[in-house]
């Protein structure tokens, strides 16, 4: 039999090989429905070029005024008119006929553009209902993230990542055919509650599939595929330009991976950890033949006898969002992710749904930020393999922070130089920034927690994200609420900058086993860098090697003396 001790030593035998590259692929492209579905608002919420309808008779549309003179703008009738003593008189009245809306040119499909705010008028004093379906939707997210979480950690990863894939599917499809503005905020609440709980299990079975030393990477790379999906948007916001059309052509990734979940299996580590060893070992053994390793099926079933009984002398308490602050280290680690995520989420999203008031093509301007968002993720696969989470995640919070004020603050003209094109270019840097966070944020949360507890973990930070994403869509109409039109990045730079600060007191996790209890958990505490990390590590095989030695050492001893004393007692 193979020597193992843990789980990790397990996922160790098993490679990572073929099967483990293929599952973790099928599992990246999930993250394509979740980022399509969660950005497309910066496409549907703009609004045309929009004037008032002009009333063909003024006569008959004003009977009890003798109007002179009546023109249109985007939000009012402009009417003069004569009152009874012969005076003349201005006034305004908000556009009684609606509004005619300017499309522009039709697309290379020949699609004219149409969002959701010329489809029910949601402009002029109505705007703020853009931003609330944003809000209402988050508001779904939030608790998905809790609710799926604990779910998860209960009846399994796949059970509830299979259940939200299928049905996100249905429910996207069927917004596309929404009939008014309060059935798409409401498939859209239950659509966010849903793909939060698809995001969460995909992302805690791609941590839980690989050892330390390749979480850095494949961390990593699934926001690539995020950032993919930007692109993808963008391309289909460009070529379709209606939101309905938009919304079934983002249905589609999902459709056409129905079919692959047969192949997706359960996180081994949560089999053994719920003691469901049956089904471990027929993981095992498919993964076995599936790698071509030489293992036969007793030596599977004596490993994770092994791992089990190892597993099982800890003290895994039932999963619960409220394990997270049973300790005072738990508590301030989970506090201080609480912020991060929101700050990360806060600036991401705010920084995103404002894309379309950047001067330029919007299309063009998004596709940008999503490819630079990109370089930013190719970037993150070395730097958090050699720098750890933690600085390059406080590196991170604060070049998006400075970089956000600056977009606003410097003067339009610095002597005769036209700061233009600096200001958007520090506007492209905070969200290069942003993203570089969320590189981070995904992986660091799933090592900082115990198996038991990972991925209500998870849950519960995103909760907190998705607060940030539920008030970011608000803090954007502060430009024309309070007249300051650089108010919302100078609010999202103040809060990166303070998540800069809260994150530089986090421990460090590189190239540390993922804990399975609070007790391992807690141990992180000592850790501040990656060295220290190796050589805790190495201290911590040497000593349980020690232990196991010292346990068996007593064990001989003990029968030695019992086969000495038992003659005695019997001469006796």
């Amino acid at each position: 039999m193979i020597a193992v001790k843990g789980l990790d030593d397990l996922l160790g035998i098993l490679g990572p090989g073929r099967f483990q590259i293929i599952v973790y692929l099928m599992l990246c492209l999930n993250y394509l429905s979740v980022n399509n579905n969660h950005v497309i608002m910066a496409f549907f919420g703009l609004a045309l070029p929009h004037t008032c309808k002009t009333p063909d008779n003024a006569t008959a549309a004003f009977p009890y005024l003798a109007v002179t003179n009546l023109t249109a703008d985007a939000c009012f009738l402009n009417l003069t008119y004569a009152d009874g003593n012969g005076s003349v008189e201005d006034s305004q009245v908000a556009c009684p006929g609606g509004w005619d809306y300017d499309k522009g040119a039709a697309g290379p499909l020949g699609i004219s553009e149409w969002t959701i705010s010329s489809e029910w008028n949601l402009i002029c004093d109505s705007r703020k209902l853009t931003g609330l379906a944003t809000t209402i939707y988050f508001t779904g997210v939030m608790f998905g993230g809790v609710v799926c979480g604990t779910l998860a950690d209960k009846f399994g990863r796949k059970p509830v990542m299979t259940v939200c894939f299928y049905l996100q599917i249905a429910i996207c499809i069927s917004i596309s055919f929404s009939q008014s503005y309060l059935m798409f905020v409401i498939l859209r609440f239950i659509l966010g509650f849903i793909l939060q709980g698809l995001q969460s299990c995909t992302y805690i079975l791609i941590m839980e599939l690989f050892l330390p030393k390749h979480r850095s990477v494949v961390g990593t790379v699934i926001e690539c595929f995020w950032a993919f999906g930007n692109m993808w948007v963008a391309l289909l916001a460009f070529l379709f330009r209606d939101w309905r059309y938009i919304q079934l052509a983002i249905s589609l990734p999902g459709v056409l991976t129905i079919t692959y979940f047969w192949f997706i299996p359960e996180s081994v580590r949560w089999l053994v950890i719920n003691r469901k060893l049956g089904d471990a070992q027929k993981l095992v053994e498919r993964t076995v033949a599936f790698n071509r390793i030489n293992m036969s099926s007793s030596s599977i079933h004596d490993t994770i006898a092994v791992v089990a009984g190892n597993v099982a002398d800890k003290q895994v308490e039932k999963p619960s969002v409220f394990l997270m602050l049973k300790t005072r280290e738990l508590r301030r680690r989970a506090l201080s992710m609480f912020y991060v995520w929101f700050s990360a989420s806060f600036v991401y999203y705010g920084l995103l749904l404002g894309i379309g008031t950047l001067s330029g093509n919007k299309y063009l301007n998004y596709f940008i930020c999503a490819c630079i968002e990109m370089l930013a993720y190719v970037v993150a696969i070395y730097v958090i393999s050699r720098f750890g989470r933690v600085k390059p995640l406080v590196v991170c919070f604060f070049t998006a922070g400075t970089s956000c004020i600056l977009s606003v603050t410097l003067p339009a003209y610095i002597g005769d130089f036209d700061t233009r094109d600096v200001k958007m270019l520090f506007a492209f840097l905070g969200r290069c920034g942003v993203a570089g966070c969320f590189s981070v944020i995904f992986m660091y949360t799933s090592e900082l927690f115990p198996t038991n507890i990972r991925t209500v973990a998870l849950g519960a930070c995103t909760f907190w994200a998705r607060l940030g994403g539920v008030v970011a869509p608000q803090i954007n109409l502060l430009d024309t609420s309070t007249g300051m039109k650089g108010a919302p990045s100078v609010a999202f730079g103040c809060i990166a900058l303070i998540a800069a600060v809260v994150s530089a007191f986090l421990p460090e996790t590189l190239n540390r086993n993922l804990p399975d209890t609070v007790e391992e958990a807690e141990r992180l505490q000592f850790h501040t860098d990656g060295a220290m990390c190796n050589r805790s590590h190495e201290l911590d095989t040497l000593m349980s090697e020690k232990t196991i030695q010292l346990v068996a050492t007593k064990e001989t001893l003990l029968n030695l003396y019992n086969e000495d004393t038992e003659p005695k007692t019997a001469e006796t």
